[in-house]
Formats: structure tokens, C-alpha cells, sequence
């Protein structure tokens, strides 16, 4: 953990680099949260068939969600600056995109209880 959940339309990620974007999230939440670069997952999720409001107009959306245990990401405050900064890298990484289309973008930080997550790393890993 923490676990990147990159979520997009299909309308905004043809011209994107999700390499170079992945990094620039995980260097951007690790500076912010202290987090441990080896243990950032981002995986990248785009929908093809979508729908946004009225169902009538097209809209483009990308949603943020970093998936962390409990307490990692800090408190209240903490956890608002880490989301307003991932807000502003990807504002910065989709921003052509912003400028032709109707785009929705909003980050999300999920706590998951300790209790709740488990995991095992291969001997080739870092604790």
C-alpha cells in the first residue's frame, strides 16, 4: 500500500504518457505523505462505456482514488493537501485535454483498516 487506482474515460487518454504520469503521482503522494515509493501499485482503469449526468450530453471524467491503511496518509488536513496536490499534477498531466472537452477530474483517498489488509512480498523484495 498505498494502492493508485487511476480511473478514465476513453476520450481523455489517447495522448497521454501513463508511464511519465504514473511517476509524477508517485513521487508527488511520496513527497507529501512520506509514503515508501517501492510499495506505490498504480493501476490504470479506462471505461469505454460510461455515462455522466443526463446521459445525453458527452462528458469526460477522471477520478483519483489512493488507497491507503489507516492513519498512513495522515490526518484531515494532511490527507486534503496530498489530494489538492494529486489534484494539480493531474490537472497539469490532462491539461489539453481540459482545454477541447468537458472533463471531471477529482481524487479520492480511502482508508482501509489494518485489520483488513494482508500481504506477502517475494524474497526479492524489501520488507
Amino acid at each position: 500500500m498505498p494502492h493508485v487506482y487511476l480511473e478514465y474515460t476513453a476520450g481523455v487518454g489517447s495522448d497521454v504518457n501513463f508511464k511519465e504520469a504514473s511517476q509524477r503521482l508517485h513521487n508527488t503522494l511520496v513527497e507529501v505523505s512520506g509514503l515508501r515509493l517501492d510499495l506505490v501499485k498504480t493501476r490504470l482503469i479506462r471505461y469505454d462505456n460510461y455515462f455522466v449526468g443526463d446521459c445525453v450530453e458527452p462528458q469526460e471524467f477522471i477520478h483519483l482514488n489512493v488507497s491507503t491503511v489507516s492513519g498512513k496518509a495522515g490526518d484531515d488536513e494532511k490527507r486534503h493537501t496530498i489530494s489538492r496536490l494529486l489534484l494539480e499534477v493531474l490537472a497539469d498531466i490532462f491539461e489539453p485535454v481540459l482545454r477541447q472537452q468537458k472533463v471531471d477530474i477529482s481524487v479520492q483517498i480511502t482508508e482501509v483498516p489494518a485489520s483488513g489488509y494482508v500481504r506477502i512480498r517475494s524474497t526479492f523484495l524489501e520488507p
